[in-house]
């Protein structure tokens, strides 16, 4: 078990790096911002450019890099399961109970959308591909490999899932201070693998530590190499993807309300929705209870000066390798995609050229959920121009500074969006400090009507011109009336 943690750590220190920000939920302009609310729309539809339409990425939970990377006493970077790093530099960033961390990244394939003509409905047609970890270790685990201790371990986790979505969005007034929206979406799984540490109790006996244990391993992919002993015991896993490895479903719903003329509240459900794993594509790996006996510890007889009491000094030698997975029959599962709410207020001063906006964001998933309030401060001076900085509470505790942009002519939509800035960073720009971080990208092309939704960014000139090509139509739909009725 310490070496696929060891691993794991690594993997969290990487997925640190990056993240999907939430101030683009205020940014009128984007083509994000439908992603938190479908009811939201940008000011004109859009042709995004495939390959770098939009990247975000998204890292939250209470692990930080710091708390999962340390100097030893000569000095080097190493995980904190190094028995070089001390007990109590290696458990001072852990939580005491459930430590998560929950990584996903997203990137658009394809997108484009569209006013109506009465330049206030509008729909969009989208695909992306999906990655999403989650990483649970509890405090007890941390506790036994660097203190020796006797525990009883639960829930301990490591999944991946990866899976494309086709959605369609649509979003309409009911009046004139309601709109609401919908989005469907169609999904194809491509991969997911989980490890779970069902329960693990550990004790030390006569000098041997033994370890009563059970666990599972399930895979489901059309492209990976599952290797296994003749007697059935797993070996290998090599990552793959080929054809889908399951199929769902799932749906957004978003609202807005504007309260007085220049409050507006918000309220989203995203990722209502499941994917269905299929039996064919599937490898299911599990251990019968059993014990294991295993040494690496030192043990002291005199114990705490009471004489024949038995203590341990810490970092066990204990591997996964010490536990058989057997392989069982295949099967299907069904798993829910991790569902995210978003509730938001904000409140326009100075003629709609800034607004002051408060969203609180949660993401369900694995044994922790997370919970984000962001405060923002929009500057849209003109409707082609955002800017937006931000500061985000994690979980209750004042977490990060951000700075988003979009730029909006009549001939690009550049999105650009971060709130690593004021964080401390290590090597290559990672930075170590802050449990929750993001990057976001995007680059698209501005098509077709523009929005009547906001009238402070709309010019006379478009609303004579849009009354007079209506009384054209009109006429002509009452010429081609008349004509018939002759």
């Amino acid at each position: 078990m310490k070496k696929i943690l060891v691993s794991i750590l690594a993997a969290v220190a990487v997925a640190s790096a990056a993240a999907q920000t939430q101030a683009a939920y205020f940014m009128e302009g984007t083509t994000f911002r439908s992603r938190f609310n479908p009811a939201f729309a940008p000011l004109r539809g859009y042709f995004n450019i495939p390959g770098i339409s939009g990247i975000a990425l998204n890292t939250d939970g209470g692990l930080s890099l710091d708390a999962v990377v340390k100097r030893n006493r000569h000095g080097e970077f190493t995980s904190i399961l190094s028995p070089s790093v001390s007990a109590g530099q290696a458990l001072a960033g852990l939580s005491r109970g459930m430590n998560s961390l929950n990584a996903n990244s997203t990137v658009n394939i394809l997108g484009f959308g569209m006013y109506a003509r009465n330049r206030k409905s509008f729909w969009s047609v989208d695909v992306n591909a999906h990655v999403e970890t989650a990483f649970d270790v509890p405090y007890e685990f941390f506790d036994f490999i660097k203190n020796g201790n006797s525990n009883s371990i639960r829930g301990m986790q490591v999944c991946l899932d990866t899976y494309v979505d086709v959605g369609f969005n649509y979003s309409m007034p009911l009046n004139d201070r309601l709109y609401v929206g919908a989005r469907v979406k169609f999904l194809v799984g491509l991969a997911r693998a989980q490890m779970q540490l069902d329960r693990m109790d550990v004790s030390l006996r006569d000098e041997l530590w033994y370890a009563t244990a059970a666990a599972h391993m399930d895979f489901y992919s059309n492209g990976s190499v599952v290797k296994v002993k003749d007697d059935g015991e797993f070996d290998s896993f090599e990552f793959g993807m080929g054809g889908p490895a399951g199929y769902g479903a799932a749906i957004d719903l978003g609202a807005t309300y504007d309260v007085l003329e220049n409050l507006q509240v918000s309220l989203a459900v995203n990722d209502l929705g499941f994917i269905s794993w299929k039996k064919s594509a599937a490898y299911n790996f599990a251990t019968t209870s059993q014990t294991i006996t295993f040494g690496g510890v030192d043990v002291d007889v005199e114990g705490d000066g009471a004489g024949g009491v038995q203590t341990s000094t810490g970092d066990v030698d204990f591997s996964l390798e010490d536990m058989k997975f057997m392989q069982g029959e295949s099967r299907g599962a069904t798993r829910m995609v991790r569902a995210t709410v978003n509730a938001g207020v904000e409140y326009e001063v100075w003629r709609h050229k800034v607004g002051l906006g408060l969203l609180y964001h949660a993401r369900m998933g694995g044994y922790k959920s997370s919970h984000n309030l962001t405060a923002s401060v929009n500057f849209h001076p003109v409707r082609w121009f955002t800017l937006t900085p931000s500061y985000t509470f994690n979980n209750n505790s004042a977490h990060a500074v951000g700075l988003a942009l979009n730029l909006c002519p009549n001939w690009i939509n550049l999105f650009l969006a971060t709130d690593m800035l004021l964080s401390r960073h290590g090597r290559y720009f990672i930075p170590y400090k802050q449990s929750r971080m993001n990057f976001t990208f995007g680059v698209g092309v501005p098509i077709g009507r523009r929005s009547f939704r906001i009238d402070e960014y709309v010019k006379e000139s478009e609303y004579i011109d849009y009354a007079c090509r209506e009384a054209r139509r009109a006429q002509r739909r009452a010429d081609r009336a008349s004509r018939r009725a002759d």
